[in-house]
């Protein structure tokens, strides 16, 4: 008989353990069960990237984002593995980025979450555990947003741009996924692995 593997000894969070499955594997809320999303739609401001899934129902396209559920993720303070809103909350983004296109601040197209979530996201995702050391935190109760836009295709690969939250984009461009921005002022930052050994909330490390 086949051991169970080291992962499913990480004790789940009771947000994570309400979450669909497949087998014991928990489904993030910005998981996408399409495998046909729908082009475009016709937002509130203009053409948005659109998604016809229904989170929970179908089979879930693991590692790949539903724009829909992401960009409500990072518009409304929620959690990207659980889902639940986070008033007030602190939020750990996991793979933030230094840009020149943000004046040099800190940004993240992955969405915020629980320090207990991104406890257990970081002991049992594969990618998480393989880049521990590599991968860096953001910690902050305030983020900005910047509307990313599909301006176009060139060589098959889309040609982006951006573009202020709040402000319609009209016709320059398909929204696509929001992007989070930090102020270093309002913003902690630190390793992935350090985060883990000494500020993570204990569930049973490996």
């Amino acid at each position: 008989m086949n051991a169970c593997p080291p992962w499913t000894h990480i004790p789940k969070p009771d947000r994570v353990a309400r979450l669909p499955h497949i087998g014991a594997m928990p489904v993030v809320f910005i998981t996408c069960y399409s495998t046909n999303p729908v082009p475009t739609v016709l937002g509130r401001n203009g053409v948005e990237a659109g998604c016809d899934c229904t989170y929970g129902i179908g089979k879930p396209q693991i590692g790949v984002q539903c724009t829909i559920r992401q960009r409500q993720v990072m518009a409304e303070r929620r959690c990207s593995v659980c889902g639940q809103t986070a008033p007030g909350e602190e939020l750990l983004f996991a793979g933030v980025e230094r840009s020149a296109e943000f004046g040099g601040r800190l940004f993240s197209m992955e969405g915020g979450a629980h320090a207990e979530c991104l406890a257990y996201s970081a002991q049992t995702c594969p990618v998480l555990v393989a880049n521990r050391g590599k991968v860096t935190v953001a910690a902050t109760r305030e983020y900005g947003l910047v509307k990313r836009l599909i301006l176009g295709h060139r060589a098959d690969r889309p040609v982006y741009g951006l573009w202020p939250h709040g402000v319609p984009h009209g016709p320059l461009g398909t929204l696509d996924f929001h992007i989070a921005v930090f102020d270093d002022q309002h913003t902690r930052t630190l390793m992935l692995d350090t985060w883990l050994c000494d500020e993570a909330p204990d569930l049973g490390r490996l």
